[in-house]
Order: structure tokens, then C-alpha cells, then sequence
């Protein structure tokens, strides 16, 4: 008797440890989108002040822009984009592999007990 009422904790400890960890992959995935809404609107921020720059330069030298200045706000745009990409991969990868082991604790701890029941 002793042993199923062990059984049954751990399958409940198990349990609540996965929706602990559901509950972590959620939040992993709201600060994703939220870094990915703050990139959006910091990107959007740059485009527009380059805009200004852009119609200042063309005043300044007939319009020309340097081949320079071209390859550094394309430079900077890859950066951005690379490192939002691999933060939010990173981060579901992170979360995706605590819920798997959970899950496959949760399944260990609920054999034992449905053998447990049965023997």
C-alpha cells in the first residue's frame, strides 16, 4: 500500500512538473514574440530616420548615396535579423527539451504506477 501511495505522489509531482514546464514554454514563447515585436518596431524606428538622412544627403550632394553607406544599412539589417532569428530558436529549443523530458518522466511515472496497480 505504502508503495502506490509513493507511486501516486511521484506521478502527481511528474504531472506538475510538466505543466510547470508548459507553463515556462509559454512564457519563452511571449518573450519571443515581444523581442520580436520590439525588433519590428526598432527596425521600423531605423527605416525612418534613414529615410530623413536620405532626403538630408540628397540635399547636401545631388542625391547620391555612397556605395558604403548602402553596404553598412544592409549589414546592419542581416545582424538584426540573424540574431532575432537564433534568440528565438534558442529559446524554443531550450523550453521544447524540458517539456520532452517531462513528458517522458511523466510516462515513466505513470507505467510504474499502472504496473503497480496491476501487481
Amino acid at each position: 500500500m505504502l508503495n502506490g501511495v509513493v507511486a501516486r505522489s511521484r506521478y502527481l509531482n511528474s504531472s506538475k512538473k510538466s505543466n510547470d514546464l508548459r507553463n515556462d514554454l509559454q512564457t519563452k514563447i511571449q518573450e519571443a514574440e515581444s523581442d520580436t515585436s520590439r525588433l519590428t518596431e526598432w527596425r521600423n524606428a531605423r527605416a525612418k530616420s534613414h529615410e530623413e538622412v536620405d532626403a538630408c544627403r540628397a540635399l547636401a550632394n545631388g542625391g547620391q548615396l555612397l556605395d558604403s553607406q548602402r553596404e553598412m544599412l544592409v549589414d546592419v539589417d542581416r545582424a538584426a535579423r540573424g540574431h532575432s532569428e537564433k534568440s528565438r530558436v534558442m529559446k524554443m529549443k531550450e523550453a521544447g527539451v524540458r517539456v520532452d523530458a517531462a513528458q517522458n518522466e511523466l510516462l515513466e511515472y505513470t507505467k510504474r504506477l499502472e504496473s503497480f496497480n496491476r501487481g
